[in-house]
């Protein structure tokens, strides 16, 4: 099986407070018969030094020799720090 995976990554700032990301990736597992892609994009801001809000999207397909499946998945995080 092979598995690809590439990221380009910015933090326009230079505190890091805002991050983005996208990401893409391939796999081809021989043994099972799957293959499948993914594009993923994510933002990631850091409010204040106690509070982190995320956003990830993805988008990609999963195959195998019985059927071919789309996704399609937003993720939002609020995150606090104590």
């Amino acid at each position: 099986s092979t598995e690809q995976r590439y990221f380009v990554n910015w933090t326009p700032f230079r505190d890091g407070t805002l991050y983005l990301s996208v990401g893409y990736g391939r796999f081809d597992d021989t043994d099972n018969e799957e293959e499948g892609w993914s594009l993923t994009p994510t933002l990631r801001w850091q409010i204040n030094p106690k509070t982190l809000l995320s956003l990830e999207y993805a988008l990609g397909e999963q195959e195998d020799r019985n059927e071919a499946v789309d996704f399609e998945n937003i993720s939002l995080g609020l995150r606090f720090f104590y």
